[in-house]
């Protein structure tokens, strides 16, 4: 059981329980302090005067409605024995008229408030909302459901083991709500049918469970919570939508991994983007976030997740310290290679001069090399002087440049090189405020490929449904000799043109008038590039996407993973 439920309250707010500190219960549990309340049951620490050990007790008067139901949850729960959840030591009603569950003690902070002060790495998000899916499964086995995980019913102790309260009794408690939420989570097709039999009944509860491990993740991985109104969000804001759609982890957070923003949609999407398959159980949760890891940009976390905190005095049930920040495993390190040793010295005769076969034989080889190497050269440029033109293969699997004027099989100049892009930003000239998710652009030139720029979702029509496009401005800084553009995108097919701003331009153009077309390519593929029929001085690009890939049934997104300018060295 945990301190904090909806409304996180202490003393002074539970007219429903006549318990003070002093009381005893059952002639051996001594209340001591008021932890908190859950659902105007009162949350206690106590002492076993018997065992002489902390313990935490749940309490609320037998006379209320919920007390039966509550308790008998409290006992159905001891069917699971997974030791994250915290176990149930004892459950009564006596003659002073107390309802009261008594539970194990644990030192450990409550999950909503490490994320109060600020979101987890991937990793350690990742296995903390595995260990409750692993819990989970365990209790799905024997036929029992939480039905009201939230941050606020997950606990993390100092060593990072996790402890879950509340299985069962929160929801007969608070279920009020919650109850709504199997019919809306296990009928696809937007229908508000409640379950009509039993299988049906269990089957909805353990879909609750799943989504919400979904939403555990997404607040692990942004410290928002995406939750609604049926479950408490433990103070944490809520979490972004756009055109009603909840945006993804990697679209509200930079460095979120493109495994971990994965598996939130696996489990959030309705249905999941790409159609990948939904997570319809807690041991596909669990299975899938094993395959999770950081970025190697964010192995070294200047926020560890579990460093500090506020004082959580339930389920955390103990005063709590600041934990150490933990190092990446072994297994991430960047590999450390051995110093190279010098050679041996060459072997000296007795007048302390090199042996004079071993030196004719040493220079005989850098001889024998260096001819090599020449004839090599001379093989190259007369294999690259009498091949001529690069044919046309069809079904080749990179797209075939176009250049400006739309002809295929244009060959780039001699020493050409990737450019450096010194900004990107997105560039939407017909959209309200000329912009689409500008925080993400920057990530279309990291030079990373879990990073992504993503438009704005489009509905019924890859082209936009009227607008001519949208795209990406790249800055060059300067004026620099560009020869054309790859692009990688994360989902296809995209069709797009890439254009220049004429030289001499020294401010970034709003509009495509005025520039000048480079080449582009319809339906493109995942890796696709254009080159220009000659060099082109100019400053800035506009990569313009024109036709935009099916995310699901009438969604489309287009996904640019990242573009690289190439271009004669100055």
């Amino acid at each position: 059981m945990g301190p904090e439920g909806p409304g996180e309250s202490a003393a002074g707010s539970l007219d429903a329980t006549d318990v003070h500190p002093g009381d005893v219960l059952a002639g051996r549990f001594r209340v001591e302090d008021l932890i908190g309340e859950v659902g105007g049951s009162g949350v206690w620490r106590a002492t076993d005067e018997v065992l002489n050990r902390s313990v935490g007790v749940q309490e609320l008067r037998a006379t209320d409605p919920r007390a039966s139901g509550f308790l008998d949850a409290a006992r159905a729960s001891t069917a699971v024995t997974d030791p994250r959840f915290l176990r149930v030591l004892d459950v009564a009603d006596d003659e002073a008229g107390h309802a009261y569950v008594v539970r194990e003690w644990a030192r450990a902070v409550s999950l909503a408030a490490l994320l109060r002060a600020g979101p987890m790495s991937n990793r350690r998000g990742a296995g903390v909302v595995s260990e409750v899916a692993a819990a989970v499964d365990a209790a799905h086995e024997v036929g029992r459901t939480h039905r009201r995980l939230d941050p606020t019913t997950v606990f993390v102790k100092d060593s990072g083991a996790v402890r879950i309260s509340g299985l069962g009794t929160d929801y007969a408690l608070l279920g009020g709500v919650a109850a709504q939420q199997p019919a809306r989570a296990s009928v696809a097709g937007g229908a508000r049918l409640a379950p009509r039999t039993p299988v049906e009944i269990v089957e909805a509860a353990e879909q609750e469970d799943v989504l919400a491990l979904g939403r555990l993740l997404y607040a692990c991985l942004v410290a928002r919570w995406p939750g609604g109104s049926e479950s408490s969000d433990g103070g944490l804001p809520p979490a972004p939508t756009e055109h009603g759609r909840l945006l993804r982890p990697r679209q509200v957070r930079a460095g979120i991994s493109r495994e971990a923003d994965t598996v939130c949609d696996q489990v959030l999407g309705r249905p999941p983007r790409h159609h990948r398959p939904p997570l319809r159980s807690a041991r596909d949760v669990a299975q899938a976030l094993a395959l999770v890891g950081d970025d190697p940009a964010a192995l070294h976390d200047s926020q560890p997740s579990l460093g500090g905190g506020e004082h959580d005095p339930f389920g955390g049930l103990g005063a709590f310290g600041a934990l150490p920040q933990e190092p990446p495993p072994p297994a991430l390190l960047p590999e450390v290679r051995p110093a190279r040793r010098n050679p041996p010295p060459a072997a000296v005769t007795g007048s302390g001069a090199p042996d004079p076969p071993r030196a004719a034989a040493g220079a005989r080889r850098w001889v024998w090399l260096a001819v090599l190497c020449l004839l090599g050269v001379l093989a190259v440029t007369a294999y690259a002087i009498t091949r001529g033109p690069e044919p046309d293969v069809a079904g080749s699997a990179r797209s075939t440049p176009t250049t400006s004027a739309g002809t295929p099989g244009q060959r780039e100049p001699r020493f050409a090189a990737a450019l450096p892009v010194a900004s990107a930003s997105s560039f939407d000239p017909q959209g309200d405020d000329g912009t689409e998710h500008e925080s993400e652009a920057p990530a279309a030139v990291d030079g990373l490929r879990d990073t992504t720029w993503t438009t704005l979702e489009y509905y019924g029509d890859p082209e936009m449904a009227g607008k001519d496009g949208v795209g990406l401005l790249l800055d060059l800084a300067q004026e620099r000799q560009v020869t054309g553009v790859d692009v990688r995108f994360g989902a296809e097919p995209t069709s797009y043109q890439v254009f220049t701003a004429p030289p001499g331009t020294t401010e970034p153009p709003t509009t495509l008038a005025g520039l000048d077309r480079l080449g582009g390519q319809r339906d493109a593929g995942l890796e696709s590039a254009v080159t220009g029929s000659t060099p082109v001085l100019t400053r800035y690009l506009v990569l313009w996407l024109t036709s935009l890939p099916e995310e699901s049934p009438g969604t489309y997104v287009g996904v640019v993973d990242e573009v690289s300018p190439r271009g004669l060295a100055s």
